[in-house]
């Protein structure tokens, strides 16, 4: 599929792509080089939203680094002694 750039710098993504790729007017694309290419890559549509709650099941993040600062000083204690 072949596009043309205006001269405004606008491309036009083709129906079938949009139609593949589930994109909508007003969907973000995050551009990229990649060697000799352009690489256009759909961003998530609010994104930070499916951040939300997922590590609530997981484990504590502050009690493991709690426990890993406290397992260190005690190695450097040791250390030192």
């Amino acid at each position: 599929m072949k596009t043309t750039l205006t001269a405004r710098n606008q491309v036009s993504i083709p129906k079938a792509l949009c139609d593949q790729l589930d994109l909508k007017p007003g969907f973000r694309i995050d551009w990229e080089i990649s060697g000799n290419k352009l690489v256009g890559r759909p961003l998530p549509e609010k994104a930070w939203t499916q951040l939300i709650g997922s590590r609530k099941k997981g484990p504590d993040l502050v009690e493991r680094l709690l426990k890993t600062r406290t397992e260190d000083r005690q190695y450097e204690a040791r250390k030192m002694a």
